[in-house]
């Protein structure tokens, strides 16, 4: 059972897009990351919002394979929703108020 499991799912395959930053950190950094597996619970509140901050990635390769893509993945989904993009302006007050730009 488990060979045919990893026939059919070892080109799986998911890498990071970005760096989940800490909104308190200035810049991108390793030391100031959140964990894309971690609770929202660990997400920075900035006046009352969770704030994380999507930056380039800083690591050479961060990726997955097949072994991310088990029985725990279905057993406790994602559920995330872009609620709004922010516009231009807003997101300017948001990086002045975290004292980014």
């Amino acid at each position: 059972m488990v060979s045919s499991l990893r026939r059919t799912t070892h080109h799986r395959y998911d890498e990071a897009w970005w760096h989940y930053g800490d909104p308190a950190s200035k810049t991108a950094d390793i030391h100031h990351s959140i964990s894309g597996e971690g609770p929202v619970r660990e997400i920075p509140a900035v006046n009352g919002s969770r704030v994380m901050l999507l930056r380039p990635p800083i690591m050479q390769s961060r990726g997955w394979d097949a072994g991310l893509f088990g029985p725990h993945l279905e057993a406790l989904p994602a559920n995330v929703v872009v609620e709004e993009e922010l516009s231009p302006e807003n997101c300017q007050a948001w990086l002045r108020a975290l004292g980014i730009k």
